[in-house]
């Protein structure tokens, strides 16, 4: 029985001691809402359909993306939202003892964990397509 137990802890302790502090505490995704004036917009995620205005979608972390608007009658509209590192699971990782705390901060930086998305709130007004006028 005990040595069950031990062989619990020590796998428990091994698991997390090959996790930085991002990649057990820090969210892999983001909820995105996009909003567009006039609603009813065509939303694209990286260039696939994902639905019309207003929205609420999951977004990974890791990666910046691009959302593009269409709508009839209407010009299209695209923004890039980039990805920034969340440092406070960095400084989480540098409480660990030395050997542990720069495995984790490699671990959280290479694996992507320590990211979070820029904008989760993304407004859009769309311009009508005007046409120019031959005289």
């Amino acid at each position: 029985m005990f040595r069950k137990i031990t062989s619990s802890i020590l796998v428990l302790v091994f698991v997390i001691s090959m996790s930085g502090c991002a990649t057990i505490a820090h969210p892999k995704t983001s909820e995105v809402s996009i909003n567009s004036n006039p609603e009813g917009a065509s939303v694209f995620f990286d260039g696939n359909r994902v639905g019309k205005t207003p929205l609420t979608i999951t977004a990974s972390n890791k990666q910046p993306l691009t959302v593009s608007l269409k709508k009839e009658g209407y010009e299209e509209i695209s923004k890039r939202v980039e990805v920034k590192t969340s440092t406070g699971c960095f400084v989480a990782d540098c409480f660990l003892p030395p050997v542990y705390g720069c495995a984790w901060i490699i671990l959280d930086a290479c694996s992507g964990n320590a990211n979070t998305l820029t904008e989760t709130k993304l407004n859009f007004t769309l311009e009508p397509i005007t046409t120019p006028t031959n005289k």
